[in-house]
């Protein structure tokens, strides 16, 4: 019965997800709901059954609602008002991902495999863009950073998940995608690369963390 009910919300979200996609670039009414639509739908995955939250639920459910307010934000973001708390509410969803997957840990030697990619990555990023980021280079960096801790923890989450290590090694190139072309060239059809990779890091992420997968 929980077999079949994961798959339909699996279904779901991926159906939201694609239509927003598919609706990139259109301000129809209602776009930025449209938007955390698929993230909406893994927190309250979360409270429905009703049942007791263990500690890290709690942590997956702020880290999910950060990040749906995050959409949301930069949604709305047409004159950058809305782009620093859109990017404040993913860099504290970030921090909640990381505290959710530690409370699980145990270094283990594969942990290695993810962690050096997960350096490389952060500094081959930080490398490319650096001289693009002028007086952004400290948030920017920082951001980074964090976006690393998090996937070091999932790394070394007990026991170990590569669908978690996936989803926020994914993460971290849908971060990377945004910070590529702001800062350093164009991309093309970068939104859509930057949503595809971002719904699909939060559902491997929600379902090696959650579902356990």
């Amino acid at each position: 019965m929980y077999a079949i009910i994961d798959s339909m919300i699996i279904f779901l979200y991926v159906a939201l997800a694609g239509f927003y996609i598919y609706l990139q670039g259109e301000k129809v009414r209602g776009h930025a709901i449209i938007k955390a639509a698929p993230i909406l739908l893994l927190a309250i995955t979360l409270l429905f059954p009703a049942s007791f939250l263990d500690q890290t639920q709690w942590y997956i459910l702020v880290a999910l609602v950060l990040s749906a307010a995050g959409d949301i934000f930069l949604a709305l973001d047409d004159d950058g008002n809305y782009f620093v708390p859109g990017l404040g509410s993913f860099l504290i969803a970030h921090i909640f991902y990381t505290i959710a997957f530690a409370q699980s840990a145990a270094f283990q030697p594969i942990s290695f495999l993810p962690i050096s990619f997960i350096i490389l990555l952060g500094i081959g990023v930080t490398w490319r863009i650096w001289d693009g980021l002028d007086e952004l280079k400290l948030p920017v960096v920082f951001y980074i950073l964090v976006s690393m801790v998090m996937g070091f923890s999932a790394a070394i989450h007990a026991p170990i998940s590569w669908t978690l290590i996936a989803g926020t090694i994914i993460f971290m190139v849908s971060d990377s995608i945004i910070a590529l072309d702001k800062f350093w060239t164009t991309i093309q059809r970068g939104d859509i690369l930057v949503m595809g990779t971002y719904y699909a890091a939060q559902l491997l992420i929600f379902l090696g963390i959650v579902l356990q997968a």
